[in-house]
């Protein structure tokens, strides 16, 4: 198991820099989930750990060996690193076998990689498709290969570059667990590319938030959704309702009435943005007991575990409330926020036209 660090990391690709000052540390044994917008910077980092692109300047090491640096910058074969691709890239004349044996060392003797393809393949759970060519496996199937090839040959760490993105939803759940199975059970440390939020807080150990080239925020994933570093995070990480609010001590002043604040951040008096998470949204008759503000249903959006129900507040603002229940449209109902929530300075999300 090896540690991964990268340390005020600026790199391009023959342009200006598109990573700028990157800091990040991935702990032995450890997978971390590299999270960001398209063209945000995520690629090129994976390109700088890997080899392929040199960074101008900051550093890589794996432990205490510099990898990459102004005075250094080992070839790729040369890091103990290996990537697995989003399409896998297997060899189609190759079985499974050869694909997986294909990164061994050639000193390694044919009994001692027998052994290695077996080993690899139990954990991923694809003994017995030795002999089958890669046209013959699912997308899933292919994946699990790609990942076994990456394993054999006992890597100081894997980088995984967006490995689920071509898959159907309910194959990428599967998948995902049995990837992060493979890895806690051989022990490598990890680096895991993606843009899906959900797969991210899934299956990483921790989620690092990239933002314009930098590394933005990096936490557990429960951390970075509940206590995320800004209101930019909030937005990305998760569905977010947002509303003006006046603070006043622990308090904030909203349409919904007064709400608990965590961490309150500000003087009293001055006016923020509460993010409140739709789960935290409760909805019930409009006559019954209790707090919150009466507003009107305008549209559901049904997922079969659950729904997202908008319903419109007295000043006019859209906010999305996650329910099991089914609640018909126009309907009037009583909405409040059950928990403590976070304000933060900045405008406030217009959630009925996305700007």
């Amino acid at each position: 198991m090896s540690r991964l660090r990268l340390q005020g990391v600026a790199a391009g690709l023959g342009g200006p820099d598109i990573l700028r000052g990157v800091d990040l540390d991935v702990e032995s044994g450890s997978l971390t989930a590299l999270l960001g917008p398209s063209g945000c910077g995520k690629t090129t980092l994976l390109r700088v750990v890997a080899g392929f692109v040199a960074p101008r300047v900051g550093q890589v090491r794996i432990d205490d060996e510099v990898v990459a640096g102004p005075d250094r910058c080992l070839a790729p074969e040369a890091r103990g690193i290996a990537l697995v691709p989003q399409e896998g890239a297997l060899f189609p004349h190759l079985d499974v076998a050869g694909n997986v044996a294909f990164g061994l060392p050639r000193s390694v003797s044919r009994a001692a990689r027998t052994a290695r393809v077996a080993e690899v393949l139990e954990l991923l759970d694809l003994a017995g498709y030795e002999r089958a060519r890669p046209h013959e496996l699912s997308g899933g199937q292919q994946q699990r290969v790609a990942l076994a090839r990456a394993l054999a040959p006992s890597p100081r760490a894997v980088l995984l570059d967006e490995p689920f993105a071509a898959l159907d939803a309910a194959l990428r759940a599967v998948l995902r667990r049995q990837v992060r199975e493979a890895l806690i059970g051989s022990g490598t440390t990890a680096l895991l590319v993606t843009h899906d939020q959900d797969e991210a807080l899934s299956i990483a150990d921790s989620v690092a938030v990239m933002r314009d080239g930098r590394i933005v925020a990096h936490d557990v994933p429960t951390s970075l959704y509940s206590a995320p570093a800004d209101l930019a995070v909030a937005r990305f990480v998760g569905q977010l309702v947002e509303l003006p609010a006046t603070v006043s001590a622990d308090r904030a002043e909203t349409v919904l009435g007064p709400l608990v604040l965590a961490d309150p951040p500000a003087p009293a008096g001055e006016r923020m943005v509460v993010g409140i998470r739709p789960e935290q949204l409760r909805l019930a008759t409009p006559d019954g007991p209790g707090p919150g503000s009466l507003a009107t249903v305008r549209y559901r959006e049904y997922y079969g575990h659950d729904a997202l129900v908008h319903v419109e507040l007295p000043d006019g603002q859209l906010v999305a409330v996650r329910t099991a229940g089914q609640l018909p449209e126009h309907d009037r109902v009583r909405v409040w926020v059950e928990g403590p929530v976070r304000a933060y300075c900045g405008a406030v999300l217009d959630v009925a036209s996305g700007r």
